[in-house]
């Protein structure tokens, strides 16, 4: 469902938020409590358990929220595994995802149907059969509409015949077709075996690591056909331990389209009020044990493009809305596209995207004051950030320099107090290698690996955190990532020799859904805990798996994100959840 600015009144005045609050105070009143009573601390209880467990770098968008190919054209397909296949597999996946994923429309149903019948949950748990009957629509389509062995494609177009290598690719690499073949048979061939091409893809992941990706591929595109809070309850189910008392999901929305998409295969995603929207819902509806608060996505270049056409809610207003109604606990930054977080004015016009420039002079200008409305509110309402803090997802090259922690530091010295995440630490899944720990020159604007940047700052800024999200060396996939995580954790634990404050700034992330095109994710948080452990002991592994992220959010007694929650299930008739002690900084 596409939404126009104009539309924004109408939502508001059906929003189910408040509609559905007689339905769920007569829940609340019947007992029927969604969080459990007790308290909780970041100490480390007897035998070590864990009380808390946070995930403070997650997304469970699907193939609605985001420009699905822009997205994996400039991203997730950066993968030595699959570069060689990159550009039909983009095609393929993105046809299906944004034709089959789940709609604005038909999530709000069905969050109103369980918030009207909480039974009615179990109705919304996936088939066994759906993948496979995913992947087979998947190939189907494609070999019919992108390949000459369809009949549909283009005869004599390049990208026609790079689909049909591809196609070809596939079925060699699953062995379904021998080396040699008479080329007379080939069409009829693939058509004859698009039911066996499925049946491989879908079977576990058992052979080499080239071959798993494909299949990972094709489940983490799966993934984003479905509802959303059903990926979060996929996530929900793959960190903590059976001994935690409360799982706590932070998961940021992401808002790519206007730097990403692209016009000739990208539809309009899923407008970011109505992401909130949702995202206010599925808060509502977690069970026992758990709880789903988010960051909202703010990009500058959205809302410079709202003030121009006069279009309401703008996208400084969507924000506000998100944290002050809808129970969002942060904003999402992603300086990666192609924007600094301030002094944007030093940099000349044509430093960005014709787009951009689209709306006038002095670009740079009106991203730093567009910017500095946010930090405002954030200072003056002790809102935290999320801001993307590696050299990576560039929208263009060289854009994904403007996310250096070096750039954060005039914001943090006029907002000395921000509550502010660099998230994935700077790339902490390359802080390896022979030099000495914090002299690699690697980063071509810093001089230094931005982990040893953001290490350094933590002493000057109260409220500075660092996430480690989609660190997926510690899978130790293969003897390489088992060698490269060992000299990150070394790395770290020699940083903490001079930056003590290290270990009660770093907080656990998965960076789902983004982390699920990653085989052997299933055990990306037992890795992350035993390795954590290892190197800095249980009472510090405890504070980095839930109780640092705790202090980052501001969800201690008083706190202000935990009154604003408070009031956020009282106003929705829900009675509050019991964080308990949780500490503050």
């Amino acid at each position: 469902m596409k939404t126009s600015g104009k539309d924004w009144t109408h939502i508001d005045r059906r929003s189910v938020l408040w509609g559905l609050g007689n339905t769920v105070a007569a829940l609340s009143l019947s007992g029927c409590s969604l969080h459990p009573s007790g308290s909780i601390s970041s100490g480390t209880p007897p035998g070590g358990s864990v009380p808390l467990a946070v995930d403070a770098h997650c997304h469970v968008f699907n193939g609605r929220d985001l420009p699905v190919y822009g997205f994996l054209d400039h991203t997730a397909i950066q993968n030595p595994f699959l570069q060689k296949i990159a550009a039909p597999l983009v095609l393929m996946i993105s046809d299906s995802v944004e034709s089959l994923a789940k709609t604005y429309t038909q999530e709000l149903e069905a969050l109103r149907h369980i918030l009207s019948d909480p039974t009615a949950s179990p109705r919304y748990v996936s088939q066994p059969d759906e993948f496979t009957k995913f992947v087979s629509f998947t190939v189907s389509r494609f070999i019919e509409h992108r390949t000459s062995f369809g009949g549909r494609a283009s005869l004599g177009d390049p990208r026609t015949e790079e689909n049909d290598r591809f196609i070809v690719h596939l079925h060699r690499s699953f062995g379904l077709i021998p080396q040699a073949i008479d080329k007379s048979e080939v069409q009829r061939f693939m058509m004859s075996k698009q039911q066996d091409l499925t049946a491989q893809i879908v079977k576990p992941l058992d052979l080499s690591l080239d071959i798993a990706y494909v299949r990972q591929f094709f489940r983490w595109a799966y993934e984003l056909t479905q509802y959303r809070f059903q990926i979060a309850n996929a996530l929900t189910a793959l960190f903590g331990d059976p001994e935690t008392k409360l799982r706590f999901l932070a998961p940021a929305i992401i808002d790519l389209h206007y730097w990403m998409a692209d016009p000739n295969f990208d539809q309009e995603p899923t407008s970011i009020l109505q992401q909130a929207e949702l995202m206010g819902l599925i808060s509502l509806v977690q069970p026992a044990g758990r709880m789903i608060h988010g960051f909202v996505a703010f990009d500058p270049w959205r809302y410079l493009d709202d003030l121009q056409r006069g279009r309401r809610p703008n996208a400084l207003d969507v924000f506000k809305m998100a944290v002050e109604k809808y129970g969002f606990i942060g904003v999402k930054l992603y300086p990666a596209m192609g924007f600094k977080p301030m002094n944007n004015a030093v940099l000349g016009d044509n430093d960005f995207p014709a787009g951009l420039r689209a709306l006038g002079p002095k670009v740079g200008v009106k991203l730093d004051e567009a910017l500095a409305e946010v930090y405002l509110y954030c200072a003056q309402h002790d809102v935290p950030i999320m801001a993307h803090c590696a050299e990576t997802n560039g929208a263009m090259p060289q854009y994904s320099l403007r996310a250096s922690p070096h750039f954060w530091v005039p914001v943090l010295e006029k907002y000395k107090n921000l509550r502010l995440n660099l998230g994935h630490f700077g790339g902490i899944w390359a802080f390896y290698g022979a030099d000495p720990i914090c002299t690699t020159k690697e980063h071509s604007t810093t001089g230094e690996h931005w982990t040893c940047v953001i290490a350094a700052m933590l002493a000057r800024y109260p409220n500075l955190y660092a996430d480690v999200g989609d660190f997926a060396q510690v899978l130790d996939r293969t003897n390489e990532e088992a060698s490269e995580d060992q000299q990150v954790f070394a790395n770290l634990k020699k940083l903490t020799e001079s930056d003590p404050l290290l270990t009660s700034r770093m907080m656990y992330g998965s960076d789902w859904v983004a982390l699920d095109y990653e085989p052997g994710n299933q055990k990306y948080y037992s890795m992350m805990r035993q390795k954590f452990a290892d190197q800095f002991g249980t009472e510090k592994m405890v504070g980095l798996l839930g109780g640092n992220a705790a202090n980052f959010l501001g969800l201690g007694p008083g706190q202000t994100t935990r009154q604003r929650l408070t009031a956020f299930y009282h106003d929705n008739r829900r009675q509050p959840p019991d964080l308990g002690a949780v500490p503050s900084t």
